[in-house]
């Protein structure tokens, strides 16, 4: 009731603070994609003031390599602009 009607049937009950409890104050309705979004084993990318989950950024139209690219490559230190939008290379490798 604290957050009204559900605006979709696809939408669901999602904690503001994943740390806190499901109460008034506390929740809010979200589709299943912001949901995706919200998780902590996401990785966000932040270039220009936009920030991206890895995922939202390897579907970018510039984006020159796979999601799974784009993970290895922050895993291996690029920067999140080397990552996104460098050169396509052997997974690893750095220009």
């Amino acid at each position: 009731m604290h957050v009204g009607s559900k605006p979709d049937p696809k939408y669901t009950i999602d904690r503001i603070d994943t740390n806190g409890n499901y109460e008034p104050g506390n929740v809010r309705w979200l589709s299943r994609t912001e949901q995706n979004r919200n998780q902590r084993s996401n990785i966000n990318l932040t270039i220009n003031g936009v920030t991206k989950t890895v995922s939202e950024w390897s579907r970018h139209p510039d984006c020159r390599v796979s999601r799974r690219a784009l993970y290895k490559r922050i895993h291996n230190g690029w920067t999140p602009e080397e990552a996104v939008f460098g050169d396509k290379l052997e997974v690893g490798q750095r220009r």
